[in-house]
């Protein structure tokens, strides 16, 4: 079934602090990996160090926007210090501030599509003279002081933000479309698997829904992502697990099976291979309600 489309902005800052300790923290030295329940964006003021997206490690300069999607895993590599922004584009987070700032997290905004927000990257290099920091600061200091139309201002900010990322992104997008004639065939392909993960998918079914022959496909999208297609697949089933391991009930079995393992067993062997831990021990460590 498709994600539903989002058709309304119900643009809403849950939380905004600025991140300075690089003190006390030794080059590399890694945080505790945490689960991702609202939208994010930060803004890295400085940086000798990365972070972990999904279990991919990223180099983060001075400059960079992160921008992290609900369900998502994130570890931080120090040192780097940064504004953060966490925020919710739906009626269900403003019905929910409460409960977000009581607890600090919770699983609202995972399962739709929104136009704006699905084109945005992992991370944007912003160059000096788009003055982002500048921006960044003005949210910020308006959600710590509440009164008059600070409310307003921030929400205005922050829409800003959003459109001239969407306008970047969407241009890179473009770009690639225009110059590469391959990128449509590999956006049908990871729209198939995404759609198909929960049956069987094999490299022969990726190849004809991109009119490739298996062994020109391979090599086509590895060039474009990185990793073959099947690893691409498992990845995407792998990560979809760890959003029904903590926002269901389901057991094992039945996970295994909406993400198209043949079985729990091979499901949970596949799974400790990328995350170094089993299923059970992710579902104890990040579930919101442990």
């Amino acid at each position: 079934m498709e994600k539903p489309i989002l058709g309304e902005w119900y643009i809403h800052v849950l939380t905004s602090f600025l991140f300075l300790r690089r003190e006390g923290y030794h080059m590399g030295e890694k945080l505790n990996q945490r689960r991702v329940y609202n939208y994010e964006l930060e803004y890295i003021t400085s940086s000798e160090g990365g972070m972990y997206i999904n279990d991919v490690y990223r180099t983060v300069k001075t400059g960079d926007i992160i921008f992290r999607r609900p369900g998502e895993t994130t570890q931080g590599v120090m040192p780097y210090t940064c504004y953060m922004i966490v925020f919710g584009v739906t009626a269900a987070t403003i019905e929910n501030q409460d409960n977000f700032i009581r607890h600090g997290n919770d699983v609202i905004e995972e399962d739709y599509s929104h136009p704006v927000l699905d084109v945005f990257s992992s991370i944007y290099h912003s160059q000096p003279q788009e003055n982002f920091g500048s921006l960044f600061e003005r949210i910020h200091r308006t959600y710590l002081n509440e009164k008059g139309m600070n409310d307003m201002r921030r929400r205005i900010y922050l829409e800003h933000l959003l459109l001239y990322l969407y306008d970047q992104f969407q241009k890179e997008v473009d770009d690639d479309i225009s110059l590469n004639p391959y990128q449509q065939k590999i956006k049908r392909v990871k729209a198939l698997m995404l759609s198909s993960m929960g049956q069987k998918l094999y490299l022969e079914d990726l190849a004809f829904e991109a009119s490739l022959s298996v062994y020109h496909f391979n090599r086509v999208f590895k060039a474009h992502e990185g990793v073959t297609p099947m690893t691409y697949l498992t990845r995407l089933r792998i990560n979809k697990s760890k959003t029904l391991l903590l926002s269901t009930r389901k057991n094992m079995t039945e996970i295994a099976y909406n993400v198209g393992f043949e079985n729990s067993s091979y499901y949970s062997n596949v799974f400790k291979r990328y995350t170094n831990m089993s299923p059970t021990m992710y579902r104890e460590l990040f579930s919101y309600d442990r």
